[in-house]
């Protein structure tokens, strides 16, 4: 079977059987487009050419494009945007992309404005000598700017019916039998209650909050103010944004993805009626819909701040071998971190790969962290180095609660009964990837 030429290739045959259009031209498009489609969508985003967004457009000229390439000018910007917009005719006309997305393209590409404000101001604070981290920060959150022509996406509004609530709200028996005899632990009970004083400060009835345009982001006012209904508030600035405040980070977005809130048209965050039957749940059942949230609809990736790295989606793909190692291991024993994650790969040439996931990036950063929070875990790293407060260092223990236990061989013996039963119905060795129970019985049973 013959293999299909890449967009790309398509394209320059395109271009080469154009009428009066340069060699010169040409290279230059190519050239152009071989940063876009094979350093930024295939290497960096992990995605097709005619699976963009818009937004994934704007990422890439005003911020990711900026940053990344070497000795970039604001003329290497502008010559970049009319390649953009010559392939994605060219898909556009080949039935690659929809009219709708090849149109909101156009449109963010004719906001050159935007991105020659966002080099101008890239560079004032590259060559500052004051305030150059919280500058930095404001940047990389487009917060460096009013941009009041931004196209910004906001979720649908929405709706739900009786019978919807109804389903949303009733998890298979067989799982939830296994879990609601739980003996929940101090650091669960907090965890919960801290969550359920966050829903009750963010989705108020009267005068709702209002969250930024760009990301949805809670105001650094409300930060602040939610953190002090928390049991024990954390320590935060009043120059962070969301995402530096991991627990509130965490919980907004368990919120938004667990359907508890939504955000209007008018950047409002407001309340669903899926939160008045969650709140009315027990403690058990309250943890096991947040780690049915965490563990299969939240995108791992958006627990970071914006342009973080790691690799965040390689290691949702394989998040199989924490259950794996934490239904194994023995309760409140310390192990070392991060061996004990990686004496379960099922790959023993997957070392650098694991790197990516276990010594640095969402997990460590992120993942343990909110599992420690709900009582599953017990957790701590040190660092070689204090002064690079963002570089984890691959030193420290780890321990699994009893909770925990009960939770992950649930969790792992139900992923396996469904990875072989998967295996039997298609006649394919499903055990390397990532079977999401969970999700599996919300989708099926509900």
């Amino acid at each position: 079977m013959a293999r299909k030429k890449s967009y790309l290739t398509q394209f320059r045959e395109n271009l080469i059987n154009e009428k009066k259009i340069s060699k010169n031209t040409i290279n230059n498009h190519l050239s152009n487009l071989d940063i876009f489609v094979n350093i930024y969508l295939k290497d960096y985003m992990n995605i097709n050419p005619n699976e963009v967004s818009s937004h994934d457009i704007k990422e890439f000229l005003g911020s990711f494009h900026i940053r990344k390439c070497l000795s970039c000018k604001k003329s290497d910007l502008f010559q970049m945007i009319p390649s953009i917009k010559k392939f994605y005719k060219f898909l556009f006309s080949k039935d690659e992309i929809e009219e709708k997305i090849y149109q909101n393209i156009i449109d963010i590409c004719k906001n050159r404005n935007i991105f020659a404000k966002r080099y101008d101001n890239y560079t004032n604070i590259c060559n500052s000598e004051t305030n150059i981290e919280v500058e930095m920060e404001k940047w990389m959150m487009w917060e460096d700017d009013n941009y009041s022509n931004e196209n910004v996406f906001l979720p649908d509004k929405l709706q739900f019916t009786k019978n919807q609530i109804q389903e949303k709200s009733t998890l298979h028996d067989i799982f939830l039998n296994s879990l609601s005899k739980l003996k929940l632990n101090s650091k669960t009970r907090e965890f919960l209650m801290d969550f359920k004083a966050f829903l009750k400060f963010c989705l108020r009835s009267e005068q709702p909050l209002k969250v930024s345009t760009r990301h949805g982001f809670l105001q650094r006012k409300d930060i602040q103010a939610v953190n002090l209904k928390f049991i024990t508030p954390d320590s935060i600035k009043t120059t962070l944004n969301q995402p530096s405040a991991k627990k509130i980070h965490l919980f907004m977005n368990i919120a938004l993805y667990a359907e508890l809130s939504q955000i209007t048209s008018t950047n409002e965050l407001i309340k669903t009626p899926l939160s008045d039957v969650f709140i009315l749940k027990s403690p058990n059942y309250q943890l096991i819909w947040i780690l049915h949230i965490l563990w299969n609809h939240i995108p791992w990736e958006i627990l970071l701040k914006p342009h973080a790295n790691g690799r965040p989606e390689w290691s949702q793909h394989k998040r199989w071998q924490l259950e794996d190692t934490f239904s194994d291991a023995t309760v409140d024993f310390p192990y070392d971190y991060p061996d004990i994650f990686k004496q379960y790969s099922r790959n023993t040439k997957e070392s650098i790969f694991n790197s990516f996931i276990y010594d640095f990036g969402v997990i460590p950063d992120r993942i343990l962290p909110a599992l420690q929070q709900m009582g599953i875990i017990m957790y701590k790293i040190r660092r070689n180095n204090k002064n690079e407060k963002d570089i984890l260092s691959p030193l420290g223990e780890i321990k699994i609660t009893s909770l925990g236990k009960e939770v992950f061989i649930v969790l792992s013996k139900y992923t396996n009964e469904i990875a072989k039963k998967l295996e039997n119905e298609i006649g394919t060795n499903s055990s390397n990837d990532s079977i999401d129970f969970l999700d599996f019985l919300f989708n099926k049973f509900l």
